[in-house]
């Protein structure tokens, strides 16, 4: 859950809180309004629990991204060309701001590792590629549903990749399609489990 999410959670149940609360003082202690009073008090009462239905409900949901993702390469379909991936391949998405930092963590075919580290934000707008560095090359990301996100790589304007990430029900496998527009079968597809 981003910290929006957990501030708008937490000021429902506050005032859900407060709600009954205030019920309890003014309908339950006043012996005038107790009769007169009882509509009002069953009004009061229910849209008091309304809003810590909802503030449970967003307080439950979390983004089923955020977490460390290693690659299975035997799961995996790579491209035939693509030279095969040496050593563990990893993402870690963490929550930062109303975006995603991703930190991929890649051992290159030379056997050093290197990270890359880019922050998604789903908001269907180009941003570049390289954070601070622009070179014509431009990301686009959107999510989909709660489980599934898209990303579109564009170089000089021109859609090059789209690569659909799909988290699985259980929460416990991510799936990478990538796709190049010229192409109909998927480029590849890398199959990540959650660690």
């Amino acid at each position: 859950m981003n910290s929006s999410s957990a501030l708008v959670a937490s000021e429902l149940i506050l005032f859900g809180i407060i709600h009954v609360y205030v019920w309890n003082i003014s309908i339950c202690r006043c012996p005038r309004r107790r009769v007169r009073g009882n509509n009002q008090a069953i009004v009061f009462v229910r849209t008091g629990m309304k809003f810590l239905f909802v503030a449970m409900l967003l307080a439950a949901s979390t983004n089923p991204f955020l977490a460390t993702w290693k690659l299975n390469p035997e799961k995996s379909k790579m491209d035939p060309g693509a030279p095969a991936p040496k050593g563990d391949i990893t993402m870690t998405y963490t929550a930062e701001g109303e975006g995603v930092r991703v930190t991929a963590s890649v051992t290159l075919p030379d056997g050093t590792k290197k990270n890359i580290v880019h922050t998604q934000t789903y908001d269907g707008k180009p941003h570049d590629r390289f954070e601070g560095n622009p070179n014509g090359e431009t990301l686009t990301h959107r999510r989909i549903d709660e489980r599934t996100e898209e990303t579109t790589w564009r170089k000089d304007g021109k859609v090059i990749i789209v690569t659909t990430r799909t988290v699985s029900i259980d929460g416990k496998t991510l799936t990478s399609v990538m796709k190049v527009p010229e192409k109909s079968e998927p480029e590849n597809v890398m199959v990540y489990e959650k660690q």
